[in-house]
């Protein structure tokens, strides 16, 4: 006997964080194709050292490995705090749904990092204030500390990594890295991350893992919002007094609403560049704007591009955005006279050639 009633879809649900298990997965979270995973790691773990203060250098170990090592404070906290940073399943802190135009803005960073030493079955190694700690991601999502040894290593910190064979062989494989640490030069954007770089959720996810801090708190850490303009905009979204734990997405809505009418937004030259001195010998231009994200109102964020040319057989091109290498191919090549780029999205005629040259 067969039933009269229409065969049900099977649906699944998984967290998020599961996508970081796998080299499929990697690649669409960190919007890189396999054979460019092992530079992103590198310059992922660059752009963090960078974006902290520190001085970083990176190179090679002897057993085919990476280490980047920067000469900051080191980071706090014991072991199994450490190890959690590690976790491809830890949930973000408010500090990492804070936005800002600097590398690494997304907080996605360590979890690629963990991600592709567990989906390659390499290794992980922290030295930092005094410890060198070996930990080991897992596959249920979080990261154990496989043991903690004594080393004469009081200032910065070093993480070595190794990827295993599921992740493909590259020669360039700390050429971002590279690239990102030589970003250093220029001026750098200082203030306070705006009520324009968020749409309704993102913001209201910002509010929620802040936990019991005053809304008053987080909106006075704003651009165009400090001091007592806070209290204002907390009254006018009739939020005075509230935690940011107990926000509804509509009370969250109400509350961006009224930062943004006090908030001009932040134009690109604020951001700062790296400027045409990185690369003296070089052609150098920049062009920047604002990408929207998201959903109504829309994220503004401010992006200054910068790309250095030098005149050569394989049409070698820099290009950066926001002081950081773009994590894709762009390229250039020769049609007759014209010189045409292509790459993230760009196809274009950016240039002739003169006729004495070839």
């Amino acid at each position: 006997m067969t039933s009269s009633e229409p065969p049900q879809n099977l649906k699944f649900e998984r967290a998020d964080w599961t996508s970081f298990r796998t080299i499929e997965g990697l690649q669409q979270k960190a919007g890189v194709a396999a054979d460019k995973l092992r530079r992103l790691v590198n310059k992922e773990l660059a752009d963090n050292a960078l974006d902290a203060g520190a001085d970083a250098s990176v190179g090679e170990l002897t057993d085919g490995g990476y280490f980047v090592e920067d000469d900051g404070p080191g980071i706090d906290g014991s072991p199994e705090d450490i190890a959690r940073m590690f976790s491809i399943s830890r949930a973000l802190v408010s500090s990492k749904q804070i936005r800002l135009p600097t590398r690494g803005a997304l907080g996605n960073g360590l979890r690629v990092v963990a991600g592709a030493v567990l989906a390659s079955e390499g290794t992980l190694v922290v030295t930092t204030r005094g410890r060198r700690i070996t930990l080991r991601p897992e596959y249920n999502g979080t990261t154990t500390v496989v043991s903690v040894k004594p080393v004469k290593f009081p200032t910065g910190t070093r993480i070595e990594i190794s990827l295993g064979p599921a992740i493909p062989k590259d020669a360039n494989a700390l050429k971002w890295a590279m690239t990102a640490i030589m970003m250093q030069a220029g001026e750098t954007y200082e203030g306070n991350s705006s009520p324009w770089w968020y749409d309704v959720p993102q913001f209201h996810e910002l509010l929620l893992a802040s936990g019991s801090r005053p809304v008053r708190e987080v909106i006075a850490n704003l651009d165009g919002c400090t001091g007592g303009r806070a209290g204002e905009i907390v009254a006018e979204a009739g939020l005075s007094r509230k935690l940011c734990a107990e926000i509804s997405r509509e009370q969250a809505a109400a509350l961006l609403l009224a930062a943004r009418a006090g908030a001009r937004p932040v134009t690109p030259r604020r951001l700062g560049a790296v400027g045409p001195e990185r690369f003296a010998q070089d052609a150098y231009a920049t062009a920047s704007g604002a990408a929207s994200f998201g959903t109504e109102p829309r994220a503004e964020i401010p992006f200054v591009v910068e790309a250095w040319v030098s005149p050569a057989s394989d049409m070698r091109l820099v290009c950066c955005v926001n002081r950081t290498p773009v994590a894709g191919t762009i390229s250039a090549y020769r049609n007759q006279r014209d010189i045409n780029i292509y790459g993230c999205g760009l196809s274009h005629i950016i240039a002739t050639a003169p006729k004495e040259k070839n």
